[in-house]
């Protein structure tokens, strides 16, 4: 675990120094295009880092049972809409599409907070592996069992033997996304965990080249719906 955490951390730090470094040595002969657009890459490895270590922390809280959990109503729509402006300059960084078409009071009882954090780690995803164009949807579907909500996207699927060790924090599995973004691999370990603290299960669909679709299936909210 360890391992794989050192190796996580090293090598978006590697890209830190790299940019950083060729900056310094070429300061000097860069415009403001230039300069922008490698501030851009800084900020890029950044995230990377900040979004490793705050999952990091995440799930070690919750291993030592230290993670506050309070299950609640939670309208899953208002989580999306916060969820989807996060995320929306990104998506037009990268020409995708993306679409909440989540209903207006679409309810779980769930802790907002640790759905919440399902729900970026998902997105943050696809949007990784989703290419130039493609588009990235989010639905939901409810009834007096239980709520489901699903994260879809176009991008580069995911090959189907491979799909068990998604979740699997005794396992290396990460690739770079579409525009040579880092990927962590601690993200999916973190979200099963969440959906499974709150009574939920999670579920992978995908095929190379055509796209992922992931399903978390929550408690149905108390308030009738």
């Amino acid at each position: 675990f360890f391992s794989i955490i050192a190796h996580d951390l090293r090598a978006p730090f590697s890209g830190l120094l790299g940019i950083t470094d060729f900056i310094i040595k070429n300061l000097a002969n860069f415009n403001q295009r230039d300069i922008k657009e490698h501030l851009d890459s800084l900020r890029d490895a950044a995230e990377t880092v900040y979004t490793l270590l705050e999952n990091l922390l995440a799930w070690s809280r919750l291993q030592r049972g230290t993670m506050g959990y309070q299950p609640k109503d939670i309208h899953l729509d208002q989580i999306a809409i916060q969820n989807t402006r996060l995320f929306a300059s990104n998506a037009e960084q990268k020409q995708i599409s993306l679409v909440n078409q989540i209903p207006e009071g679409t309810i779980a009882y769930a802790d907002k907070h640790m759905i919440d954090t399902v729900m970026r780690n998902l997105l943050s995803n696809a949007l990784k592996f989703t290419y130039q164009g493609g588009v990235i949807s989010l639905s939901a579907y409810q009834n007096e069992s239980y709520t489901e909500f699903t994260i879809s996207d176009t991008g580069t699927g995911i090959p189907h033997e491979d799909i068990p060790q998604l979740f699997r924090i005794d396992v290396k599995y990460s690739h770079s996304g579409t525009a040579g973004e880092e990927g962590t691999g601690l993200g999916l370990v973190l979200c099963k965990d969440l959906v499974e603290k709150n009574g939920g299960k999670i579920q992978v669909k995908s095929e190379v080249g055509q796209g992922t679709i992931f399903t978390i299936r929550l408690p149905a909210g108390k308030k009738t719906i």
